[in-house]
């Protein structure tokens, strides 16, 4: 019998490619992401108000998609920095300690924005 001619491999992404579309759109996202940031931070910080609950929640959730994503694609600092504030607790000094880790995850978060 005879035998079909050999398909020829549809022309496509490579690996490299896709992986550059998605550090792409992650850089993209890191903008947004920063200002979240700074707008939930102090709100969290000050340890008090009807907000606070909400917006530690809306922190953590950000935070964690940071840390996910940004290992994914190749931005480890950020994955790193992220782990470090998702593991700190809301008490007083867990919020003291916490601010620094904060500032670096936005430094870096901004600085990766624009690589």
């Amino acid at each position: 019998s005879a035998s079909a001619p050999p398909r020829e491999a549809a022309p496509g992404l490579g690996c490299e490619e896709v992986m550059d579309g998605l550090r792409g759109t992650f850089r993209d996202g890191l903008v947004a992401d920063a200002v979240a940031i700074e707008r939930l931070w102090p709100v969290v910080a000050a340890g008090e108000g009807d907000g606070r609950a909400d917006a530690a929640k809306d922190l953590q959730s950000i935070v964690h998609r940071l840390i996910g994503t940004a290992g994914s694609v190749g931005f480890t600092e950020i994955s790193e920095l992220g782990a470090a504030v998702a593991c700190g607790d809301d008490s007083p000094a867990g919020v003291v300690a916490m601010a620094p880790l904060i500032e670096n995850l936005l430094r870096a978060c901004r600085r990766d924005a624009l690589a």
